[in-house]
């Protein structure tokens, strides 16, 4: 199957793909984990002591029961240190990037797949770390929502910083959509 028909329902009539490539090394941490690994450290160290109290003093009361409000509480502590982590790194993983001749789309298809399409010529790549490219100016509580995993739960969307995660060559990627949104804008 070649890049054409993989992607038509995304394509507009008339446009043509010119690249899609997938993540092929996609970080564990981003760049809001040096400040949401102390928060979710704090939250979920409350998470445990108040699911623990009222079962250290059922078992020294010999009860030996468990409440189902600890055991939530226990639930939130898991998913805020690890769960957040591993469920962005999945997200991140089913990427996928279509730069076409006239728009630059970023579709996920972990859940349902989603799209977010950028007109070529507002586009401006940027290389910000090893492996990425930040096309766009940054959303921060888009960003924060997506880091700690909330879509998983909740069902409304909010726009994130697009952003290509993953590349082999950023640098490539940006000479690229540089050099096209300059010479051909449509």
């Amino acid at each position: 199957m070649d890049q054409q028909t993989r992607f038509e329902k995304y394509l507009m009539p008339d446009e043509t793909v010119q690249n899609s490539m997938t993540p092929i090394s996609v970080p564990l941490f981003d760049r809001y984990d040096f400040v949401l690994i102390p928060l979710t450290v704090i939250a979920s160290g409350f998470c445990i002591v108040t699911a623990a109290a009222p079962f250290a003093a059922d078992a020294a009361k010999g009860i030996g029961s468990f409440s189902l409000f600890g055991f939530l509480l226990l639930l939130v502590a898991f998913y805020l240190l690890i769960g957040r982590v591993w469920y962005r790194y999945r997200r991140q993983k089913r990427d996928v990037y279509v730069i076409t001749d006239r728009r630059v789309l970023l579709i996920n298809t972990l859940r349902e797949e989603s799209m977010t399409a950028l007109p070529r010529n507002a586009v401006k790549p940027c290389v910000c770390g090893r492996h990425t490219l930040l096309l766009d100016s940054r959303n921060i509580p888009g960003d924060l929502y997506y880091a700690l995993g909330l879509d998983l739960f909740f069902r409304f969307s909010i726009p994130k910083t697009p952003m290509l995660i993953g590349l082999a060559d950023p640098n490539a990627v940006s000479r690229m959509l540089a050099a096209t949104s300059e010479g051909t804008t449509k």
